[in-house]
């Protein structure tokens, strides 16, 4: 609809298939064309079965149309042109009468909308300054009802403004009548009025050059006698076209003038001295009808319209219905419109007449024509004008369209009249054998083009939706790998500023003598704005990341491809290791913040399975004293928890087996939504229970689960019950409607008030697909708005004393189970750290190093497997190897398998941009024990090289598969 009016608007695109390659690793080779695809043997079958059906299709077709045309030639007779004349007739008047039929219809519909209008706002000291919830729906009600095959397709209000109006006006319209309609975009009604890309609000017109400008004074290019503004207000079909006056244009405008004459009355008594007696009678009959409020509904002269692409389509009219409020009805206020788009008309004309051929239908005014085809019962335009074929003239039939009983007598008079021709007379006097004969081959050939045509397209839509989803994931790696690239420098830039920082404060501190304690303590000062200005850099980076971590879960969680890299946790450990984090964002807010044990002080004695397992760990002194102790501690001083190690023996040999960074993500989420949404000195409870449920585990000899861990390793645990997580806040809280919707995709409630714009909706519902994938499952409650909301993880728990689980995995497991357990107790590692990036290396390398790890660098994976050769011909193999993956000469999933078929047993690391399943999946299948995303994080690693129990020792296996074609990314 906006196109219609903005006839002379262009746009165009610049697709530059350029880009910048700086300050990205490696990113040219993301978007070059990589390996060649293949086609699988089953897919060349499929292939072959389409083609082979396609055969019995054309060939069961060719048969259909041979018995058609042996049919038509045996009912064809000589006599038929009587038939065709009077078949004309009866077509013709059937078709008349629906587009009759169909023109009222559309007057009443838009005569319906007035009618709502004038009672739901019925005195004019409402008007300009009205609106009505549910416009659109009501609109489209009236539609469907009042138009036959969506013909009449909007409608739109358009109040009268005068300029004293204009201010009040355009403040209703935008902070009232537009903020009532939901759907309705922030931006509608703004626009660039300057020409310098600052949009801003006002009703708006079009100069004779259509270029828009900022409605003042109601003067226009055209002369016109009222002093009015008639903007859109309100629009069923769109809301592009709003605050936009009609009346700037001389096409709509005089059609609106006209209007308001008729229904002031200002016309009705002009030349009365001229008119004869009847004509006298007929104008005062017109005036003692004004209080049907019927005739001044005005019709304007044809003109073109345009589609959605600016491109012209064929003429329509403009009709306008005049507003009267029920209390006043004498007083004209707005107006509601609608184009009628007379081939839409011409369209439905015939609908239930498809074999119709050769029909013209001549539309026309006292000053225009246009003639249309009907061809198979679908109308064509042929041209502007009257073109039917002259021999036919007599056999015409006519229909006046637009009485003056139902439009304004200022309306265009439009006529349609309908003409056979020699295409329609042929169809009833077609007798010779050797037409039948063609028109059945002419069928065979249109149904094969039609079938061909068909193919083609569908053809071409499986394609499409092929590039879609390709370009869907190149969208996806390019947004990982050029973003998160320059992140990385910045992320690890401000760790190394901060650890530098925080050091030189200790040195400070401890060196600090009283001479200097003034000097000292504005040193001390400065250096503590200076860590809270870095950490607040280091907040905004990761919360950046983070969005686009939402982005690739988001991808996974939707394809049903998130990769759970299954571990035992200590999930007791973990819980406090997450929840500690947050304590200082909730100290910086004032935060009551506390996380409660106690239900898992009172949980009843472990049941008969787990009793057995645990008595066969008496083997083992020092693991039956420490149980001993814990067992009789939990009895008598436990009431007071500080760390998950003081629990009870049977409550910390409940494990979950899962992703202890996807759990971690979920948890995070909780508390960081917690956090942010909880106000200054609000409160926030995190509450942990286990729940032994009888229904789920009704005795002791419930059947164990069996795990395959990522590492390997296939262990079994029998159930135990289910862990429960409760994250209760006095935030905003949220309403029953809410509470339906929270774990959707892209969800956010009240974004600009609540989370100023951050976060990317998509948190909770990538939280509920890894709770789901662990066989968990989260859950809400609120009370509703301002009583805060609960958030619920559940995950199943299974009994695993440490003592039963296999050395392999016992040392692992300790090591992460303790919560307290720092960075300190690690060994000091050799590290090979490979990156194209000079500024990712050497800032890895510092944070490495001030950990006390010693390092080298390679810029790209052939200098990489060149000094791992060096360093292992020498005997002092690298214990841990960083490669980036994406670098010039050699990549590094490449230099991974070459360093493994060296026989490097060193704990491989991919460190990447581009995490795409697939991505992950080729860099493993090379030898990488593990893939973690940029900007890296040195804690993670750490986590990692714990996890996966990394030691000086190089008992890391390495070992290299082939790449299998199905995981080879394709870097396109």
């Amino acid at each position: 609809m906006m196109n219609s009016f903005r006839t002379s608007m262009t746009s165009s695109y610049n697709r530059s298939g350029t880009r910048s390659t700086s300050g990205g690793s490696g990113s040219s080779g993301i978007y070059s064309s990589s390996s060649t695809r293949q086609h699988s043997n089953g897919d060349e079958r499929a292939a072959r079965r389409v083609m082979a059906s396609r055969l019995v299709f054309l060939t069961c077709l060719l048969v259909v149309c041979i018995l058609l045309g042996v049919g038509a030639h045996r009912l064809l007779t000589d006599s038929e042109t009587q038939l065709a004349h009077e078949q004309f007739n009866a077509i013709a008047t059937r078709a008349l009468e629906e587009a009759l039929q169909i023109t009222l219809r559309k007057r009443l519909g838009v005569k319906a909308m007035a009618a709502v209008m004038s009672y739901q706002f019925p005195d004019a000291a409402q008007w300009p300054n009205v609106s009505m919830v549910g416009f659109d729906d009501i609109a489209k009600s009236i539609m469907d009802v009042s138009a036959v095959n969506k013909t009449l397709k909007h409608l739109g209000l358009c109040p009268f403004v005068t300029p004293d109006q204009l201010e009040a006006f355009e403040d209703y319209a935008y902070h009232i009548a537009f903020s009532q309609i939901n759907d309705y975009p922030d931006h509608i009604g703004l626009r660039d009025f300057n020409g310098d890309g600052n949009l801003t609000q006002g009703v708006h017109g079009f100069d004779a050059d259509l270029q828009i400008y900022r409605e003042t004074n109601a003067q226009y290019d055209w002369d016109n006698q009222y002093n009015l503004f008639c903007p859109f207000l309100m629009h069923s079909a769109t809301h592009e076209i709003l605050l936009m006056n009609i009346n700037s244009m001389d096409r709509f405008g005089k059609t609106v003038e006209e209007m308001i004459t008729c229904a002031n009355g200002n016309d009705l008594h002009m030349n009365m001295n001229n008119q004869t007696d009847e004509e006298q009678d007929e104008q005062d009959h017109i005036i003692n009808m004004r209080d049907q409020l019927t005739e001044c509904a005005i019709l304007g002269d044809m003109m073109v319209t345009y589609d959605a692409n600016a491109q012209p389509k064929s003429p329509g009219g403009l009709v306008v219905q005049p507003i009267y409020p029920k209390n006043n009805p004498t007083q004209v206020v707005g107006l509601v419109m609608t184009i009628y788009e007379w081939e839409e008309t011409m369209a439905a004309l015939f609908t239930n007449s498809r074999e119709v051929n050769g029909i013209d239908c001549v539309l026309q005014t006292e000053t225009q024509a246009i003639s249309y085809h009907i061809q198979q019962g679908i109308s064509s335009v042929t041209g502007m004008g009257d073109l039917h074929d002259p021999r036919y003239t007599t056999y015409g039939q006519s229909i006046e369209l637009t009485s003056k009983e139902v439009f304004g007598y200022t309306s265009a008079s439009y006529t349609l009249t309908l003409y056979p021709s020699a295409e329609f007379l042929e169809v009833y006097s077609t007798t010779n054998p050797l037409v039948t004969a063609i028109g059945s081959v002419c069928i065979v050939l249109f149904t094969a083009i039609l079938f061909f045509l068909y193919d083609f397209f569908v053809r071409q839509e499986f394609h499409r939706k092929q590039s879609i989803l390709e370009a869907k994931r190149r969208f996806v790696r390019f947004v990982s790998h050029e973003v998160r690239t320059p992140l990385n420098t910045i992320c690890m830039g401000s760790d190394l500023l901060q650890q530098e920082m925080t050091q030189y404060q200790k040195t400070q501190q401890k060196n600090q003598n009283n001479n200097n304690n003034n000097k000292k303590k504005d040193l001390q000062d400065k250096l503590t704005d200076w860590s809270s200005l870095n950490q607040e850099v280091i907040a905004n980076a990761k919360a950046a990341v983070n969005v686009l971590s939402d982005l690739l879960n988001y991808d996974k969680v939707e394809t049903k491809s998130l990769h759970l890299e299954l571990a035992l946790l200590p999930i007791w450990a973990l819980i406090q290791r997450t929840t500690e984090e947050f304590k200082i964002y909730a100290l910086a807010k004032q935060i009551c913040y506390k996380v409660d044990y106690s239900a898992l002080l009172q949980q009843p004695p472990p049941m008969t399975t787990t009793e057995t397992e645990t008595a066969a760990c008496n083997d083992d002194s020092d693991v039956l004293e420490r149980g001993e102790n814990n067992t009789s501690a939990s009895k008598a001083t436990f009431r007071t928890i500080t760390s998950t190690r003081d629990l009870p023996l049977d409550v910390r040999e409940q494990i979950v087996v899962g992703d202890g960074v996807r759990i971690t993500q979920v948890l995070r989420n909780f508390l960081s939504n917690a956090v942010k949404f909880t106000p200054e000195k609000g409160n926030i409870t995190v509450r942990v229970s286990w729940q032994q449920r009888s229904d789920v585990l009704p005795d002791a000899t419930k059947k164990k689960v069996e795990f395959a861990l990522e590492r390997g390793d296939v262990v079994e645990f029998p159930p135990s019950g289910y862990l429960q997580v409760d994250v209760q806040d006095s935030g905003a809280g949220m309403s029953p409607q809410e509470v339906s919707t929270v774990f959707g995709e892209g969800v956010q409630f009240n974004v600009n008030k609540l989370q100023a714009g951050q976060g990317s909706g998509l948190g909770l519902f990538i939280a509920k697909g890894i709770a789901e994938q662990h066989g968990g499952q989260l859950m809400v409650s609120s009370e509703g708005h301002g009583h805060g909301s609960t958030f619920t993880m559940i995950l199943p728990l299974y009994h695993a004393p440490v003592c039963t689980l296999p050395d392999n995995l016992k040392s692992a497991f300790e090591e992460r189970e303790g919560p307290d357990s720092s960075e300190d107790t690690l060994e000091a590692f050799k590290i090979l750290v490979v990156d194209d990036t000079d500024m990712n290396r050497k800032l890895l390398v510092r944070l490495l190093v001030g950990k006390g790890h010693t390092c080298g660098q390679a810029e790209n994976g052939q200098v990489a497997v060149e000094l791992m050769k060096a360093a292992m011909d020498e005997g002092t193999p690298y214990d841990v190897v960083l490669l980036d993956y994406e670098m010039p000469v050699m990549k590094g999933p490449e230099a991974c398998r070459q360093m493994r078929e060296l026989g490097c047993s060193a704990f491989c690391v991919g460190v990447t941009g581009n995490l795409l399943p697939e991505d992950i999946l080729y860099f493993k299948a090379h030898g990488a024990n593990c893939v973690l995303p940029k900007p890296i994080n040195i804690r993670d690693l750490e986590a990692t090289w714990v996890e996966h129990g990394v030691s000086t020792q190089g008992d890391i296996p390495g070992e290299y598969h082939p790449v299998p074609p199905s995981i080879t990314p394709k870097l396109t």
